[in-house]
């Protein structure tokens, strides 16, 4: 019994030392057969993010020996902080590491710890660079241009301005993010908006543009909203008269000519009893004042003597009756004439 326990416990120290020195032969240097080293280890700034892309090839240069390997890679910030990352060798033949840095600039590091394939060794002592780095996101970064354009900034209110920050740019080809400020304690995250000024005062729209890195810009313009001037009426609009409309005719047998006028009120209704006071203007240039009342027929008849051929012209000139006013601007016709010629 007691040998027996003997033999199984030297059986387990040889399988222990094996086991060992295959975990030796796995991550030893200066491998001579089944072994791989790092081929290549680049690294492409994505904006956002970083890519780092590994390949491996076995002590014969071919990369086929590669397939099904583990990489492990080690990523250092530009604060010095770092983070382990794992990525598997496919039928590309390659590991591709994605780092996210969100834009933030500086000095990023990768570097490559191990690869891990059963039976296989990694070699770090040959082969290319295992820790390489880039500089991603100038340093030295340009800041954004904000371009304000406006179709008006000024108006009555309600006044409606559209705002376009068309042209704007961030040099260095960075992203941009806009907020409006419309100086009335409301705000806009488009690039394009039209915004409604409700209330008249003076006010100071603003446009601020920011970049990838979070370098920020502004520029503003002047916004003046006036109080419209209440609406003010002219003319007359109640108990009005206006001339409805004038007839012209001749009378052959006297030798004279009739000037028949008819009023209105603002309605358009007849108006009688009025007073009107018309004036002839004869073929000679002279002229001629009469008055007359339309009493209940609702024409006013003007007649003046016409010996002589010419035109006749009569144009009522003022209107008078008790409570009402003249009202020209409503007049149908201005005046009226009639050419007399002689056969």
């Amino acid at each position: 019994m007691t040998l027996s326990l003997h033999i199984k416990r030297n059986l387990l120290l040889i399988l222990f030392f094996s086991m060992s020195l295959v975990t030796l032969q796995a991550h030893s240097a200066n491998c001579s057969s089944n072994c791989l080293s790092l081929y290549s280890n680049n690294l492409t700034d994505l904006g956002t993010s970083i890519r780092a892309t590994v390949k491996l090839v076995d002590e014969f240069g071919s990369n086929g020996a590669s397939r099904s390997s583990t990489v492990h890679g080690l990523w250092t910030r530009p604060d010095g902080s770092t983070v382990l990352q794992y990525a598997r060798i496919g039928t590309r033949l390659r590991a591709d590491f994605n780092f996210y840095t969100g834009g933030t600039p500086g000095n990023y590091s990768f570097e490559v710890l191990d690869a891990i394939k059963s039976g296989y060794a990694f070699d770090p002592t040959t082969g290319g660079d295992l820790i390489v780095s880039i500089n991603t996101g100038s340093t030295n970064n340009q800041l954004p241009v904000a371009i304000l354009n406006t179709n008006t900034t000024s108006g009555n209110a309600p006044l409606t301005i559209d705002f376009d920050s068309t042209g704007s740019l961030d040099p260095d080809g960075g992203s941009l993010s806009y907020l409006w400020n419309f100086g009335d304690g409301t705000t806009s995250n488009e690039q394009i908006i039209s915004h409604i000024y409700s209330v008249s005062g003076e006010y100071t729209a603003t446009l601020n543009i920011t970049d990838n890195t979070g370098a920020t810009v502004n520029s503003s313009v002047n916004i003046s909203v006036i109080e419209p001037s209440p609406t003010v009426s002219t003319g007359c609009h109640y108990q009005c008269i206006a001339v409805d409309e004038y007839a012209m005719d001749y009378k052959s047998r006297k030798d004279l000519i009739r000037g028949i006028v008819r009023l209105m009120d603002e309605n358009g209704e007849p108006v009688y009893d009025a007073t009107v006071k018309g004036t002839w203007t004869l073929p000679d240039g002279s002229s001629v004042t009469q008055s007359r009342n339309n009493r209940t027929k609702n024409k006013a008849v003007f007649k003046i003597p016409a010996h002589t051929e010419g035109t006749y012209k009569l144009t009522v000139t003022d209107i008078n009756k008790s409570g009402y006013s003249h009202a020209p601007e409503h007049d149908n016709a201005d005046y009226s004439t009639y050419n007399l010629a002689f056969k």
